[in-house]
């Protein structure tokens, strides 16, 4: 007990797998809890990787406001498929 990085991680995986199987607000929710647990940690890359998932699931569910705002680059390219690019 006690280990939080092991935590958040574990967190971030369930969140992961909750949107592979179409349950996305556990995913929204399970992102957002990995999220704050990578924010208490101080750890910024993993924190960055959570937030562009959870973007992702937000743009899966068609909240595109939230997706562009949990993006880390800006959104106002996107590719054929409707995926967000960064700015070049």
């Amino acid at each position: 007990m006690g280990d939080r990085r092991a935590e958040a991680h574990a967190v971030s995986n369930l969140g992961l797998v909750q949107q592979l199987t179409g349950d996305h607000s556990a995913a929204a929710a399970s992102l957002q809890q990995a999220l704050a647990l990578f924010g208490d940690l101080g750890n910024l890359h993993d924190q960055a990787y959570t937030l562009n998932s959870l973007g992702v699931v937000q743009e899966e569910t068609g909240d595109y406001p939230a997706a562009a705002a949990s993006k880390p680059w800006p959104c106002s390219e996107t590719s054929a498929t409707g995926s967000a690019r960064p700015k070049r």
